[in-house]
């Protein structure tokens, strides 16, 4: 029991020491049992619910789920529309028309429901950001974001959603999103690949181009500096697996440790030259735990850490192109040991992106299929059934 709590705050993991588990226990074994059940690293069960109404002849992308896990959001990229549906029936609620955001020839570069999911944000580049009421389709809100960079890199929310910040390749700019204030503007001239904000709110992890020792920082809100850069110190060995590589992925995982994810993108390539992977680093240190190496070669979506009972984080990677589209999603233990791979054979067809829904109930994907058009599938996740023999065991 000792040894799976020094486990969990070593890797940010989260241990209940609330309800009959842990206060009415008995028998030390049984508690024992229980502990190491949750702790261990296991990978979720995907039953295919639905497939969601709707499909497009390229791709449909950036899937996001409302707080509650009512409502799901997702762009069909042939029509520039994002369309909204009811995750518990599959009904579509609305389709949003490119008029209300960026024109036919402009994808958004970011989506997200409101808190409370009557509205979603949209984003594109340096155009302004959109709040549009889905129900009402009205545009209610307008934030002139004033970037300069065409395209949006990454952004993350804070979970109250007071804070935005956005990356793009003129550094990262920081807002005060209820206010739509600009809050402070980082690394000018940097092309920024990823960015994540810590849960207090008060660091920014970033990612930028170029070689992978050089790439990764932390950004201090309240001083408004650049407090580690480069964070990463990576040893002789190290630099060998990943050379030419760009971050693409950063994730504060706990108080201590920041999950990179990296793809083989040497500087004017147009696809990746060998398969994608990811790291952990301590922000302490820089000292890393890896690089794994991952089942295909580019990262489709942010990599998502799953909580109790799984422990687990879900990496979905993927090769597109003329000849060829297939999928890989690795499930991986907290120190990066892959616990499970499900393949095109799996999952009966190639998934683009996916997304989690907050409760870790749902999980949405965009899949391609044999004719060359994509759906949108919803799979419920389930925890591992344990048999009686591995129960006993524990």
């Amino acid at each position: 029991m000792r040894n799976a709590i020094a486990l969990a705050l070593t890797f940010g993991l989260c241990v209940s020491t609330v309800g009959p588990v842990f206060a009415h226990q008995h028998h030390r074994s049984t508690t024992h049992s229980v502990v190491q059940q949750s702790m261990m690293p296991t990978a979720p069960e995907l039953k295919l619910v639905k497939t969601l109404k709707g499909e497009d002849s390229y791709s449909i992308l950036r899937p996001s789920f409302s707080r509650d896990g009512k409502y799901l959001a997702a762009e069909l990229s042939t029509t520039k529309t994002i369309r909204i549906w009811n995750v518990s029936t599959g009904e579509v609620l609305a389709d949003i028309p490119p008029t209300l955001l960026y024109g036919d020839s402009r994808l958004v570069d970011g989506l997200e429901f409101t808190p409370d999911g009557k509205q979603i944000i949209a984003m594109c580049g340096n155009n302004p950001l959109k709040v549009i009421d889905w129900q009402d389709q009205k545009v209610s809100r307008t934030i002139d974001l004033g970037l300069t960079a065409s395209k949006i890199e990454d952004y993350k929310f804070t979970p109250d959603y007071q804070i935005l910040a956005i990356a793009s390749a003129n550094g990262v700019d920081v807002w005060n999103f209820s206010k739509g204030e600009k809050i402070a503007h980082f690394l000018d001239g940097q092309h920024v690949n990823a960015l994540d904000i810590s849960r207090d709110g008060q660091k920014i992890a970033f990612g930028t181009n170029g070689s992978i020792e050089h790439s990764v920082g932390i950004l201090d809100l309240a001083t408004k500096t650049v407090e580690n850069y480069p964070l990463v110190k990576l040893s002789d060995d190290q630099i060998k697996m990943v050379p030419n590589y760009q971050v693409r992925h950063v994730a504060f995982e706990g108080n201590n440790r920041l999950l990179v994810g990296y793809m083989a993108l040497p500087e004017g390539a147009f696809k990746p030259t060998g398969p994608a992977g990811v790291f952990l680093a301590d922000l302490s240190t820089g000292q890393v735990i890896g690089p794994k190496p991952l089942s295909s070669d580019m990262l489709s979506f942010d990599p998502v850490t799953l909580g109790q009972p799984f422990n687990t984080t879900f990496v979905n990677t993927f090769v597109f192109g003329a000849q060829k589209t297939a999928s890989a999603a690795d499930f991986l233990s907290p120190n990066l040991n892959k616990v499970k791979t499900l393949t095109d054979a799996d999952l009966n067809s190639p998934m683009l992106t996916f997304r989690v829904s907050p409760d870790q109930k749902w999980m949405a994907g965009s899949f391609k299929q044999p004719d060359g058009k994509v759906q949108m599938r919803l799979y419920e996740l389930l925890p591992q059934k344990m048999d009686a023999t591995t129960s006993s065991m524990n």
